[in-house]
């Protein structure tokens, strides 16, 4: 039989362990709860920009909602809903002709000297926390085009 005093070192050692494997469990589920909250703020971000311009995505999105949400969440989105999901006549009228077939846009001929001199732009979504400073980031999404 082991003396007491190791006994007792190897109990102490063991309940260190434990704490130290528990703080390292709450990081870890921390992290995830992180990474998920990112995840829907980036998506969200994306499709309430992108339901700007797309019908479809803007009935989708109105109709999971409204079959979807509690009535907190459906009472707080309503007037955003409003705003942003109700079809508008110019709404309409663009869906109804992104609907008909569409000839093919010209191609614009380029000289060397001007495709030189000119990137092409390219569109990104700016999120909280990107693209702002360290003490205010942007307040909400924004599309942005950098060359």
């Amino acid at each position: 039989m082991a003396p007491r005093n190791s006994r007792d070192a190897l109990l102490e050692k063991r309940r260190r362990i434990e704490a130290q494997l528990k703080a390292l469990d709450a990081r870890d589920r921390e992290q995830q709860r992180k990474d998920d909250t990112r995840r829907k703020i980036i998506i969200g971000g994306l499709v309430m920009a992108e339901m700007e311009s797309d019908a479809d995505l803007r009935a989708a999105v109105r109709r999971l909602i409204e079959e979807k949400a509690g009535d907190k969440d459906r009472d707080f989105l309503a007037e955003w809903l409003a705003s942003v999901a109700s079809p508008s006549l110019e709404d309409a009228a663009g869906s109804r002709q992104a609907q008909a077939p569409k000839a093919a846009p010209p191609v614009p001929q380029e000289t060397p000297h001007t495709a030189a001199r000119e990137a092409p732009a390219k569109s990104s979504l700016i999120l909280p926390g990107q693209g702002g400073t360290a003490d205010k980031p942007p307040s909400k999404p924004s599309i942005i085009l950098r060359p």
